[in-house]
């Protein structure tokens, strides 16, 4: 049975549902000589449990953790996470937040801590040992969900993009043996106004990122995109994506490693903007010519391109197919592009990429971390907004009659041929 209780916050009516439901219990295993184990059991209706945990320090709700993992497909009995890599000791504490998707309902349970008291063997413990494996992903006929998990939210930080990432069939679907990612401009003022409720289903563990609303000059975003992740993590290995890059005045690919626990920490395997030309003031071109890949490990610059390589071309990465690698091992990061080495990130920096990741594929839009300020882009537009003022997402929307002649379906979008995975 639920209760449905109105609130009034600063004039705005809010509705909050009250539902007979209780947080099952949550059971830690920690293993000899490494491994932890988080399960709960399976329960009717439950869409996503995810788990975020810290050793031996206090943990808030708002923090990734130092390990953490969202579960979308229970096991035969039940929901677990596991991470075959984590290294406790008896006595050890684990601070930790849990969060369930329940029918359309968010349950959090946090401010939680638990003691190591016994390490089981890792026999029972269940993972593998082997010591490479690969995973192909080969796009037939349809996204299988069990492999990628698919994004359904509102952009905002750390890069704030001009779009929302919608599990749409127009959006992401394959054709012709290839996964397609293609974003949608939208063309109407009324359509950016109201309110956007992406709740059901919402990906993000953060409610401002699943239901936003039009105010005080702030417009809805006015591109539908779309972006996906692996459901497995890995820890070193190849990466190898064959794809053509978006091309578009404002579009930008998303093709890159994740950290699990730390999503501000990527690897960017391909990275090129979608302006044939994007030109500045010193005429320097920073345009779909030009090549980017490597860590990031800030998002404010200079910082954020302090460790990344760069590959000139004398066509736009938009025009064809490429396959993009990265060869990551524990102390060099190798970046490559139709098998040519392009970069090398080495011993200290690539040191500091020792968490287990996933693969992201997505297309991105705007934003006020990804395209400087002033350049003028291939039809002589000035680019349309600056970044981190106050309207810059509205300001995009109402140079639409510039950017969005360049935009045009198979162009615009992400052609994935194939991604490959060898995990060490």
């Amino acid at each position: 049975m639920c209760k449905i209780i109105v609130l009034i916050f600063f004039m705005i009516p809010k509705l909050l549902v009250l539902c007979d439901f209780t947080f099952p219990e949550i059971k830690l295993e920690a293993f000899e000589p490494k491994g932890l184990r988080v399960s709960i059991p399976e329960i009717e209706n439950v869409r996503l449990f995810a788990f975020h945990g810290r050793r031996n320090r206090p943990l808030s709700q708002i923090e990734p953790g130092e390990f953490s993992k969202d579960i979308v497909n229970p096991k035969s009995n039940g929901w677990s996470y596991i991470n075959p890599d984590l290294k406790l000791n008896v006595g050890d504490k684990v601070y930790y937040w849990a969060f369930i998707q329940h029918g359309m309902v968010r349950y959090v349970k946090d401010s939680q801590v638990w003691e190591v008291k016994e390490l089981l063997p890792r026999s029972q413990l269940n993972v593998g040992s082997c010591t490479s494996s690969i995973t192909e992903h080969i796009f037939d006929n349809f996204i299988d969900e069990n492999k990628w998990k698919r994004a359904h939210f509102i952009a905002a930080e750390p890069d704030f993009e001009f779009c929302s990432y919608q599990k749409r069939n127009d959006t992401s679907y394959i054709k012709d043996g290839k996964l397609i990612i293609q974003p949608i401009a939208i063309t109407k003022d009324e359509e950016v106004l109201g309110v956007l409720d992406l709740r059901n289903g919402c990906t993000s563990h953060r409610e401002s990122d699943c239901y936003t609303y039009e105010d005080s000059g702030f417009i809805l975003p006015p591109v539908i995109s779309a972006k996906m992740k692996t459901n497995r993590n890995f820890k070193y290995g190849k990466v190898e994506v064959k794809a053509k890059l978006p091309g578009g005045d404002w579009i930008y690919p998303e093709i890159y490693l994740e950290s699990a626990s730390l999503p501000i920490r990527r690897v960017w395997i391909a990275y090129a903007r979608g302006n044939e030309r994007l030109i500045g003031n010193g005429g320097e071109d920073l345009g779909g010519s030009l090549l980017f890949g490597g860590p990031i490990f800030n998002f404010s610059e200079p910082e954020r391109s302090k460790y990344l390589s760069s590959k000139k071309s004398n066509e736009t990465f938009s025009n064809s197919f490429h396959i993009y690698s990265i060869v990551w091992e524990p102390t060099k990061l190798s970046l490559f592009v139709d098998d040519v080495l392009y970069g090398e990130i080495k011993n200290d920096i690539a040191s500091l990429l020792n968490e287990p990741m996933h693969l992201v594929l997505g297309v991105g839009v705007g934003g006020i971390m990804d395209f400087p300020d002033f350049y003028v882009s291939s039809n002589n537009k000035r680019k349309p907004w600056i970044n981190f003022e106050r309207l810059s997402m509205k300001k995009f929307f109402r140079a639409r009659q510039d950017w969005m002649p360049t935009w045009n379906e198979g162009k615009s979008s992400l052609i994935v041929e194939y991604a490959k995975i060898w995990a060490l």
